[in-house]
């Protein structure tokens, strides 16, 4: 984990048996069509075969990381 925040998050996936992958790549359409990779910070499978991603922006205040999100 690279933050206290995402450790956090991971403490309370587990305290609730919820299996997550920490940063795994996964690919998706952009609004434009486009193929893009992406790591988010969790990727929870659910059980009908589709995907929670979590990606907590964890450092608003520091500058340019906004516009590392999109």
């Amino acid at each position: 984990m690279r933050s206290l925040s995402e450790c956090i998050w991971a403490e309370r996936l587990e305290t609730h048996h919820i299996r997550y992958h920490y940063e795994k790549k996964f690919r998706l359409r952009d609004r434009f069509g486009t193929m893009q990779v992406v790591h988010p910070d969790f990727t929870i499978p659910c059980s009908d075969g589709s995907f929670i991603l979590v990606e907590h922006a964890g450092c608003m205040d520091k500058d340019g990381y906004f516009t590392t999100l999109h």
